[in-house]
């Protein structure tokens, strides 16, 4: 039934015949809404070809109340039907949306709160067709961005209006619960995803002018609501990595959100596929198995039935030789240290490449050091310890001591002077989950815009320099690869050899340096404040 706004009717006046009118009583929710009382209901529906007559209004005439008959109600259920503004302004005679953006779709509108559009017309009823189809196109933008909060609404209201239609069923309240949540008044308030949850929570179907949302959890709803639980829980890496995986999925599915059940088996073996292109087998696995976390925590809320999608899939590594890395020729890196050193705004960046290539250190693994791994070894050379102790190191071979040639000696002390925090190279601090990421951004711009394009000639070419410089000067292999830290399968040497003197490593390193000599003699030039010193 239509509640019927305070206004349209007055307060009654007692007459003698007063009794075959219903008297009018005050709704205890609504302060400013009159509903019809007494013996008498009346079922005003939005039917304009029918006039209902309601109870009569009053009249005064000298103080004296009479009654009239009242005009019929087809102008009044008119109004109702026609007063669904929501989110509609009138500017002249031209209607226009006016509707506040939720904080996910802002940027993609200029960070402006509100979404504010000319409908181009004058007519009411093509302004609320017009809106309710644009609204739909913002709510289905939204939820491809991983957002769901009408299907996310409209479950719990499910959920709460089923909760409280029992309790007051079981205590035969139907009447309570129909004034309550009354269909109509909802609709006429512009609420229709409450008044179809209204419908689903008592059995019915909501009709598809009601448009109600799906109450299916979706993936990237459950990852969201898994992240915060896992957080504090759970270590920095598999956080990344679940937050990495729902970007994966989101890009594989046409970067559009999808509900749990409609993930099958087939979909994840041919986003595994998708994956397995670009991604090596280990990590795959990683990332499916964050998959799986989501699935298991969303099975274990009753989110989704059956059993994880996830779990038990074979990947398997495809064996294939290990991508080879090309040496830069000597002009290469004459024109590569000059335009590091016009570019370097930082000492980290001006020796880095130098560093590399006299370490044979990989590039994170420089950028991962402390200033405590630099000391001075028992024959009073200098020395860099690399250690997996939270260093991310690649394989158990890269746990290793190289000797610190003359050459780049007085740049690294510099850089351990000059550090303000526990690193080597201060600037790394910035980025914790990569830290490489700024300083191996930057070389590789420099290197494809002003040596070469080619992917095999990179910051990985310095380990292989070093390497043939120790093959060149007939150093032992197993003394080689100690330094360097390669597996045996990359080397040409064969078997490793551990626990070498460190009188020993640094002739290697010297002999090594007496190859690549050419190459050091366009080092940067130390400058006057390096000093090599004895801490």
């Amino acid at each position: 039934m239509f509640h019927v706004p305070y206004a349209s009717f007055r307060p009654f006046c007692r007459s003698d015949d007063s009794s075959k009118y219903p008297e009018t009583k005050k709704r205890p929710d609504k302060s400013d809404l009159f509903e019809f009382g007494g013996s008498e209901r009346f079922e005003v529906k939005i039917q304009l070809s029918i006039q209902l007559i309601p109870s009569p209004a009053p009249s005064y005439f000298k103080g004296k109340c009479l009654y009239t008959e009242p005009k019929p109600v087809t102008q009044f259920v008119t109004h109702l039907v026609m007063t669904d503004k929501k989110h509609l302004i009138l500017r002249g005679t031209t209607w226009y949306i006016n509707y506040r953006l939720p904080k996910d779709l802002q940027p993609y509108y200029g960070n402006k709160e509100k979404f504010v559009r000319s409908l181009k017309t004058d007519s009411l009823k093509t302004a609320q067709a017009l809106r309710d189809g644009l609204l739909l196109e913002l709510d289905t933008q939204l939820q491809s961005l991983g957002v769901n909060p009408r299907g996310a609404r409209y479950r719990e209201l499910v959920k709460q209006i089923r909760t409280e239609y029992s309790q007051l069923r079981s205590n035969k309240e139907f009447e309570a619960f129909d004034s309550f949540y009354d269909i109509d008044s909802l609709i006429h308030n512009g609420d229709k995803l409450k008044a179809a949850a209204v419908l689903e929570a008592t059995g019915n179907t909501p009709p598809d002018e009601l448009k109600a949302p799906s109450t299916d959890y979706t993936l990237f709803e459950v990852g969201e609501l898994y992240l915060n639980h896992i957080e504090g829980k759970k270590g920095y890496s598999t956080i990344k990595n679940t937050k990495r995986v729902l970007r994966y999925f989101k890009d594989f599915n046409y970067n559009k959100d999808i509900s749990l059940k409609s993930i099958t088996r087939p979909l994840v073996v041919k986003f595994i596929e998708h994956l397995r292109v670009t991604i090596a087998a280990s990590t795959t696995t990683t990332l499916i198995g964050c998959l799986n976390g989501i699935w298991n925590y969303a099975h274990d809320r009753g989110y989704v039935e059956t059993t994880s999608v996830f779990k038990d899939h074979r990947i398997k590594e495809e064996r294939s030789k290990p991508k080879s890395y090309r040496p830069f020729t000597l002009q290469q890196w004459k024109q590569l240290m000059l335009e590091l050193t016009k570019s370097a705004n930082t000492d980290g960046k001006l020796w880095i490449a130098p560093i590399g290539l006299m370490t044979g250190m990989r590039i994170n693994e420089i950028c991962g050091l402390h200033k405590e791994d630099v000391y001075k070894e028992s024959n009073g050379e200098w020395f860099i310890r690399v250690h997996d102790e939270n260093r991310n190191l690649k394989t158990e071979s890269s746990t290793r001591r190289v000797p610190i040639h003359s050459s780049i000696l007085p740049a690294i002390q510099h850089l351990k002077t000059v550090s303000d925090n526990e690193f080597l190279i201060k600037e790394v601090i910035s980025n914790p989950s990569n830290r490489a990421g700024t300083i191996g951004t930057w070389f590789s711009r420099n290197k494809v815009k002003h040596i070469t394009t080619e992917s095999d000639v990179a910051f990985h070419s310095l380990r292989g320099m070093l390497a043939t410089a120790f093959e060149n000067a007939n150093v032992e292999e197993g003394i080689a690869a100690t330094i360097i830290g390669h597996t045996k399968d990359t080397m040409t040497y064969g078997l490793y050899s551990n626990g070498i003197k460190p009188e020993l490593a640094t002739e290697a390193m010297n002999k090594a340096a007496v190859e690549l000599t050419t190459f050091i003699e366009h080092f940067p030039k130390p400058k006057k404040s390096y000093k090599i010193t004895n801490n």
